[in-house]
């Protein structure tokens, strides 16, 4: 009797770990039937904006389309009118495709941004000044040169653990390297480019010199 029990709660056991697997994998098909399907509109929609030939046409028909798409494409329209006065539109498509997930288009957005400023702008402008291209720094020496900018970007004063990461959304860094800090081997990174993101086009429009950009960006 006893046998029969286990052997009954055994087959109870090995039911619902077959309903489970069964569950996951319904799970798992909805999703990737739902991503096809996502793809295959945002492929629709693209089209529907490349047929435009200006800047207001794209906009009015991206305003028009969120409207009546998924939930999803509707997040990509509104990334698409934020960003697409600066960036060209096969350059931007590309990007907007690649950094789908919110945390990373909040870094492209900030960098766009910043991409499209003026090169007069004072934030380019002290950028520049403190964080030359190809000079290695610490941690600490970065941190310092970021914070002569921290305040115009809205931010406060940063420590390097805060910096790096910030900085990451304006300049390409190395890899971790070393230098050497009072005859001391010191972790440190050096500045490959102004360009993270891989813009190699020239914006549609700049932002003014003149612009106070402390509330446009998104940290």
């Amino acid at each position: 009797m006893d046998k029969l029990i286990v052997e009954g709660h055994n087959i109870e056991y090995q039911n619902l770990q077959e309903q489970e697997r069964i569950t996951d994998a319904v799970i798992e098909e909805t999703d990737a039937q739902t991503l096809l399907s996502n793809e295959s509109q945002r492929d629709e929609l693209i089209t529907l904006l490349r047929e435009e030939t200006t800047l207001e046409g794209r906009e009015r028909t991206a305003n028009t389309l969120r409207t009546q798409c998924s939930s999803a494409n509707r997040i990509f329209l509104e990334h698409f009118i934020e960003l697409h006065k600066y960036v060209p539109f096969e350059t931007l498509i590309d990007k907007l495709v690649l950094y789908n997930k919110a945390s990373e288009y909040k870094k492209l957005r900030n960098y766009v941004l910043f991409w499209a400023l003026e090169e007069s702008h004072s934030i380019k402008v002290t950028m520049r000044q403190n964080l030359p291209l190809n000079e290695t720094y610490t941690g600490e020496e970065l941190a310092a040169r970021f914070n002569t900018i921290s305040g115009l970007l809205g931010l406060g004063e940063l420590s390097s653990r805060q910096a790096i990461p910030f900085l990451k959304e304006f300049c390409k860094l190395s890899t971790r390297t070393t230098k050497r800090v009072n005859n001391t081997p010191t972790g440190a990174y050096k500045i490959l480019s102004y360009n993270p993101f891989g813009l190699n086009v020239e914006p549609l429009q700049h932002i003014p010199a003149t612009k106070d950009m402390r509330k446009e960006f998104i940290f």
